[in-house]
C-alpha cells in the first residue's frame, strides 16, 4: 500500500474551499466545531472516490483521503487565525 501525494496536493485546495463554503451554511456558522469533521469525511470520500477511479489499494485511497482531509483542515484553522489577529 502506497498513499499517492497526487491526490493530497490537488484535493487539500478544494477541500479548503468546500470548508469556506459550509462555514457560511447558517446551521454550521454557530457550530465550528462541525467543520474539521466535514473536512475528514470529504477527504475520505475522496480517497474512495481515487480508489475507485484509479483502481489503487482501499487502504491507500483512504490514508490520501484522511491526508488530505486533515490537512485542509489545518490549512482552514491557520487562515482563520491568521485573518482574525489584529495587525
Amino acid at each position: 500500500m502506497q498513499i499517492d501525494p497526487t491526490i493530497i496536493v490537488v484535493v487539500t485546495p478544494l477541500l479548503t474551499a468546500v470548508l469556506q463554503a459550509v462555514k457560511r451554511v447558517p446551521g454550521v456558522a454557530a457550530r465550528t466545531w462541525l467543520v474539521p469533521f466535514v473536512s475528514v469525511a470529504l477527504g475520505l470520500g475522496a480517497g474512495v472516490g481515487y480508489h475507485f477511479a484509479e483502481g489503487a489499494a482501499l487502504g491507500a485511497g483512504l490514508m490520501s483521503g484522511l491526508a488530505a482531509g486533515l490537512a485542509a483542515v489545518g490549512l482552514y484553522e491557520f487562515a482563520k487565525q491568521s485573518l482574525s489577529k489584529p495587525s
